[in-house]
């Protein structure tokens, strides 16, 4: 048995892999695969010499284990000089330069392989190495500074992945003189820091290749992308660092056949510290993939590796570095070898380092301004990303992605800000949407939002339908798009359903996607799914107002009066400045019989800015027809986004046999079924 076979010993390892192979592969796959193969001949022969013995060389990478460091230090310097003279004589572009990193550790061995913290932080290690270079441990420093002369940078402490103590790592240099056992990296310095930061930029490129255990991968049709690291140091650079994620989800979702996770529940593995498998399962999907973003001056460089989730296997990793006005292409780039990894291909007619085009520098960055302050969806910042997205059109008038942004943020800003007015948003966004949709048809964001305002707005139902169906077909993978056509398809329970289910595996943490399916349960008379759906959202975050709001809602639709005043007196305590608790405690009052108490808020809401259809609800509560008529036509006159709902939601029930109401179904156009 393997477990009789086990032991451990203290070993050098020495990790290292190929710089750019998925690039080199994609130029010409038979002249990389037979200089590999050269490579890995002269490279056995090496490790040999030096008393080494190479555990596994499988695609562009290797790994082997010495018996002292001073051997494996050895036998990295005799590698990389023999592999740069062999590269020397190789068109440029073509030459094939490994990283290599060494650590002396404890290690597991089990047959011919081995594992434990010692083979992690050797990859580790690799990953902070420069192409050509050698990265090591301080253990390995320790052993071998009074034996070898060795010219080094200190890099400090490594906070690295998965590895929880800091390593302390060296990056090994040249030197103009060879010596005959080492090449050229003899002598002791160090360099300015800002060397240091570039080096680190290549930090993602570690994996636990070495330490996986053996497993069949399936085909990869689902996958994550997890939030990219900021290596700039700069705390301020976040927003950058998340646009580029962000960026790069859209991108993926443009793979066909290939079901991407959105951002929201992406980003909320920031700094988890769960394992890859754990994420991956969580989330359920078959790949994840992670990387860094490095940005300095007009510079932007990414690194990425793509995971299997089954068996922590690494299957692809590169890095990219553009300028900034070529950072689409860059993003493009990326996804690309990601697709071709997998085996699966981009939507549209062009590949996307094709199809992008350049952007202004300070457009870009007005615009990742812009997405991050629309992801925190509150009326300020919807304002504030309106501003950024405005600043990045005034800078490149012809960007589609900045006059998407515009329409978006215009789209949500009458939901999530009571005192605008639809008249005032929702033309704004749609001008913006079209403007975009002119400059690029397949935008599936910018189809999203003008379907959203031919359907709160314009209430022309069949222009809806047209758009979401477009923006479904461009990216099958969008869960707001999922969610609102979900909406949309209210009066066809199944459909609406099974959008909305989708939306949820697409964006499983996401608050708003949850709140939204609780909403859909509700409209479609499924009480006790809404409830239990919507409690569900709220064991992540208690204080989420609106699936709060819709709690109350739906308690009150299944005759759970006294549990719907519950949660409606908790929000109103605890969040009373929000737009949806006064309403939702006087509908909670209305239906459990407190007429002064319903009454007495809604005097208070008279003055308010708030949407109409909320104070008919709750008139028709009350049972005051009257009242609440009155209340929908102000509501059909503002053209307020909740008449968008009146057909379907329960608490216009006692309405519904009132000539008056079918006349306002009739005038509102709603499409019979």
């Amino acid at each position: 048995m393997a477990s009789d076979r086990t032991e451990r010993r203290l070993a050098a390892i020495l990790s290292a892999d190929v710089v750019g192979y998925s690039r080199l592969m994609a130029e010409d796959e038979d002249e990389t695969v037979r200089r590999l193969a050269a490579y890995r001949t002269e490279i056995t022969n090496l490790v040999t010499e030096h008393r080494g013995r190479v555990v596994d060389f499988s695609g562009d990478n290797f790994l082997a284990e010495f018996p002292t460091a001073t051997d494996a230090v050895e036998a990295a310097a005799e590698i990389q000089r023999v592999l740069k003279a062999r590269n020397a004589a190789v068109p440029a572009g073509r030459a094939m330069e490994f990283r290599i990193g060494v650590h002396l550790g404890d290690i597991r061995v089990e047959g011919e392989r081995i594992f434990g913290d010692g083979v992690n932080i050797a990859a580790r290690l690799e990953g902070l190495a420069e192409p050509g270079g050698i990265c090591i441990s301080d253990d390995v420093l320790h052993q071998v500074q009074r034996k070898l002369e060795l010219d080094f940078d200190d890099l400090g402490q490594q906070s690295v992945k998965n590895i929880p103590d800091p390593v302390h790592a060296y990056l090994l240099r040249e030197r103009a003189t060879e010596s005959a056992t080492t090449g050229a990296w003899l002598r002791i310095g160090t360099r300015p820091v800002v060397v240091g930061l570039a080096v680190i930029a290549l930090v993602a490129l570690a994996w636990w290749a070495w330490n996986r255990p053996v497993a069949t991968t399936g085909p990869i049709r689902s996958i994550a992308v997890l939030p990219l690291e900021n290596l700039s140091g700069d705390p301020e650079q976040e927003y950058f660092v998340d646009g580029m994620t962000e960026v790069l989800i859209a991108d993926l979702a443009r793979v066909r056949g290939l079901r991407v996770i959105s951002r929201t529940s992406s980003m909320a593995y920031r700094n988890s510290g769960k394992t890859l498998p754990v994420i991956a399962r969580e989330l359920n999907v078959d790949a994840v993939v992670e990387g860094s973003v490095l940005r300095a001056g007009d510079r932007v460089r990414i690194t990425a590796q793509l995971i299997q989730a089954s068996s922590d296997e690494h299957l692809w990793s590169d890095s990219y570095e553009r300028d900034l006005q070529d950072v689409l292409a860059l993003q493009g780039e990326v996804a690309q070898a990601i697709a071709g990894e997998i085996e699966l291909q981009l939507s549209g007619p062009e590949k996307p380092g094709e199809a992008a085009r350049p952007v202004d520098p300070g457009a870009f960055e007005a615009y990742l301004k812009g997405r991050h302050h629309w992801n925190k969806r509150t009326g300020a910042d919807l304002r504030k990303s309106i501003e950024y997205f405005e600043t990045a059109i005034a800078l490149d008038p012809d960007w589609a992605l900045a006059h998407s942004g515009l329409a978006e943020a215009y789209v949500l800003l009458a939901n999530y800000d009571p005192s605008v007015r639809p008249r005032d948003s929702m033309p704004r966004a749609r001008a913006a949407a079209e403007r975009a949709l002119e400059l690029d048809d397949e935008l599936a964001p910018a189809h999203t939002a003008l379907a959203g305002v031919r359907e709160w707005y314009d209430w022309d139902w069949e222009g809806a339908e047209a758009e979401f169906q477009r923006a479904l077909e461009l990216d099958p993978s969008y869960a707001t798009a999922h969610f609102w056509y979900a909406l949309h398809q209210i009066t066809k329970k199944q459909d609406a359903i099974e959008h909305g289910q989708r939306a949820r595996e697409l964006d499983p943490l996401s608050m708003i996607i949850g709140t939204g399916m609780g909403i859909v349960l509700l409209y479609t008379r499924e009480y006790d799914r809404s409830i239990e759906t919507l409690r569900e959202t709220l064991e992540l975050d208690p204080s989420f107002s609106a699936a709060q709001s819709y709690l109350v809602y739906a308690y009150a639709a299944k005759g759970m009066h006294e549990e719907a005043v519950a949660v409606a007196e908790q929000l109103a305590r605890t969040q009373p400045g929000d737009a949806r608790s006064m309403p939702a405690l006087a509908q909670a009052y209305a239906g459990a019989g407190q007429r002064e108490d319903a009454l007495r808020i809604l005097e208070e809401l008279r003055g308010s800015a708030i949407d109409p259809t909320s104070v008919a609800y709750v008139y028709a509560a009350l049972g005051e027809a009257d009242a609440a008529f009155e209340w929908l036509e102000k509501a059909y006159e503002r053209r307020s986004l909740g008449v968008t709902w009146i057909r379907v939601d329960p608490s216009l029930d006692p309405l519904r046999s009132d000539p008056r109401f079918q006349d306002l179904l009739r005038r509102i156009g709603f499409p019979e079924g």
